[in-house]
């Protein structure tokens, strides 16, 4: 006998799969399309583009983070300038790369300072990636070979003939290298306003040492000055001073215990424009160069980006941060060139 109830119960059971599969086929549907539209919005990226003058950072860029960009569907294309540093400076003010890898805070405040780009393309620091070894070298074939030998020549001349760079954050630097070596000493404290104004008469040689006589050269033109005049030693990059055998370093800057030490001002950053330092490209770039990871393949030997991993200390992960703080609020915009004698 048909039973209406019956029948309606049937009815209701039937709806409730059709209902069922037809909602799992709508979400397939609708989840395809949602994935498909995220994959499509990865592998349609925008390329980054990070300029560099330096090799040490070319082989990074072009090894490891690239290798690591590429696994998310990010190209990386580095334009490499050998010592271009200007050039590097002018492409990312131009807007023709998002980054550029090859200089510290000082040479970018410097860049601003003469170029006077407009205030959304001025260069402006991101995060500090390696603090290079900056050296003192010796010729290879002379009778120098450590610090301590230097001692041997107060007896046989007057005085000790050093070539350093010509602008005044590489004299710094150069001055505080001696100074970390116990080659030379303040004879009075000195401000830490006046830090980057050092004078090669605010020092005096330490006891043992004999007395210096310096002469400056520009940066790219220090080694072959240095390799074709008479001096004894030179202080410079060891990127800059190359791979040569004709060259010694016989003490190099090591990394203080104190993050708010002049010295971190000195190291290699990430810099962009004002007008996309937010941007996400730049952010990618940061948290990739900040990865655990990145570091330790960039410290490996022999498969190390770096040619000599005798030439940078790669700043750990867990100080990066607080070391950008640093460098932003200290330095960034507040360094400026000058004449020094």
């Amino acid at each position: 006998m048909f039973s209406f109830k019956s029948f309606l119960l049937k009815i209701q059971k039937n709806l409730l799969l059709i209902l069922l599969i037809g909602s799992f086929l709508v979400n397939c549907v609708l989840g395809y399309f949602y994935f498909k539209k995220q994959e499509n919005q990865v592998s349609s990226f925008p390329k980054i583009k990070v300029a560099t003058a330096l090799p040490t950072v070319q082989n990074l860029l072009e090894g490891y983070v690239k290798a690591h960009l590429k696994q998310y569907n990010i190209d990386l294309e580095v334009v490499y300038l050998p010592n271009k540093y200007l050039q590097t400076d002018e492409l990312l003010a131009n807007g023709e790369v998002d980054a550029k890898l090859d200089a510290h805070v000082h040479h970018l405040n410097t860049f601003n300072n003469s170029h006077k780009p407009q205030e959304d393309n001025k260069l402006t620091f991101i995060q500090p990636v390696y603090l290079a070894k900056f050296s003192l070298f010796a010729k290879q074939k002379g009778n120098i070979k450590t610090v301590e030998d230097l001692k041997n020549l107060k007896n046989d001349r007057k005085k000790l003939k050093i070539l350093m760079i010509k602008d005044n954050f590489q004299q710094t630097l150069s001055l505080l290298l001696l100074e970390q070596l116990g080659i030379i000493k303040k004879k009075t404290q000195i401000p830490s306003d006046d830090i980057f104004a050092l004078k090669r008469g605010d020092f005096k040689s330490c006891d043992g040492f004999p007395e210096i006589e310096y002469e400056t050269a520009e940066l790219l033109q220090l080694k072959n000055k240095f390799q074709n005049d008479n001096y004894d030693l030179c202080l410079q990059y060891p990127t800059i001073m190359g791979a040569s055998n004709d060259f010694l370093s016989i003490g190099s800057i090591t990394p203080p215990k104190e993050l708010n030490n002049t010295i971190y001002s000195y190291t290699i950053s990430l810099v962009a424009r004002k007008n996309n330092e937010d941007s996400l490209k730049i952010k990618i770039l940061q948290e990739f160069l900040k990865q655990e990871e990145i570091i330790k393949q960039a410290q490996k030997k022999p498969n190390g980006p770096f040619t000599n991993l005798e030439n940078y200390y790669m700043i750990p992960k867990k100080d990066i941060d607080p070391l950008s703080v640093i460098i932003k609020n200290n330095y960034l915009g507040k360094t400026f060139s000058q004449e020094t004698l």
